[in-house]
């Protein structure tokens, strides 16, 4: 703050309650495409062909990027997860950003570049989706935001909102069902405990577990002391699980009534913008999958390997099995 705040403002917007509302029907649209594109298999990589791919398309329709773009993205994360299993795997190996082999540039600069030519093109011919408003947004001071903020914008809403915390989401909800059948045959029966479901979630596999955060002031955290610009990581995952916060905080509960919200979001100026949309995403998608598919079940066992990631709670692979009902 107070730049920070500005630039919140303006996505904010994108991201009413109202807003995020009406989305369902389209929501719920998309979801059933994909499934769709593997439904009459009775398999599916869940990570890369559902979690990742429903985010991505939604949040592409929502900034302006074409459908076949948003597939070709998905070509970078499916590298980028070989890339860091094997890191994993072989500490020697390194980890390095994979390149485009048309382009030799890393995927990072390739969406940098993308962005950069999309936002110009909607700066001089607005075409009404998200990426058109911020391309042409102005400040408080109405001058108009600078084209490397726009791009930054866009490039994180983006990233956020297709790769971070709403795939990890849907995975980590899926494995909870997949470990408890009792629990899916309930939201099988009653579709509207899909909402609760997806909070405990949130709380209880946190999609985003740990952030790196700079201390502003000198401070003491459980008596140790934390001095004025120490680097340190605040561990959302471990408080969501506190017992003097959540009872039986180890246990996947959902009846549980959030007296104290949850942190599966962050907290504070940088709470995330896209929560209610990736509650949404979480909700329908549950819900139609259980609608769709019958005998979900593991195909390679139930302990699937994690991305090797402080950051992010997510299983590389999950494949699974099942019999299709619609």
């Amino acid at each position: 703050p107070p730049e920070h705040t500005q630039y919140k403002r303006l996505v904010n917007q994108f991201f009413t309650p109202r807003r995020v509302v009406a989305m369902e029907p389209r929501i719920r649209a998309i979801t059933n495409e994909v499934i769709n594109s593997f439904v009459d298999a009775g398999r599916v990589e869940f990570v890369t062909q559902f979690a990742h791919m429903i985010p991505r398309l939604i949040v592409g329709e929502l900034l302006g990027v074409p459908p076949e773009d948003a597939v070709r993205f998905r070509a970078f994360f499916e590298a980028r997860l070989t890339e860091m299993a094997a890191a994993a795997a072989d500490p020697e190996h390194g980890f390095r950003q994979r390149t485009t082999e048309a382009e030799g540039i890393t995927e990072n600069q390739f969406l940098m570049r993308y962005f950069v030519q999309a936002i110009a093109e909607r700066r001089a011919q607005p075409r009404g989706d998200i990426m058109s408003d911020l391309a042409n947004a102005t400040l408080d001071d109405g001058e108009p935001v600078a084209p490397e903020a726009v791009v930054s914008m866009i490039t994180l809403l983006y990233a956020a909102g297709g790769d971070a915390n709403t795939p990890e989401l849907m995975s980590n909800a899926m494995l909870v069902l997949l470990r408890d059948p009792a629990l899916m045959a309930s939201l099988r029966h009653d579709p509207a405990l899909a909402e609760p479901f997806i909070e405990e979630v949130l709380r209880y596999d946190t999609p985003v577990p740990g952030v790196f955060r700079v201390a502003l002031k000198d401070t003491s955290v459980g008596g140790v002391p934390v001095a004025k610009g120490s680097k340190v990581m605040v561990i959302y995952g471990s408080a969501n699980h506190d017992e003097s916060v959540f009872p039986h905080g180890e246990a996947f509960d959902l009846e549980r009534h959030f007296k104290q919200p949850h942190l599966g979001f962050g907290t504070g100026v940088h709470f995330c913008p896209g929560a209610s949309l990736a509650r949404l995403e979480g909700k329908v998608a549950i819900q139609e999958l259980l609608r769709r598919l019958g005998g979900i079940r593991f195909a390679e066992g139930p302990q699937p390997p994690y991305v090797p990631s402080v950051i992010q709670r997510i299983p590389i692979r999950l494949l699974l099995d099942f019999d299709k009902l619609a």
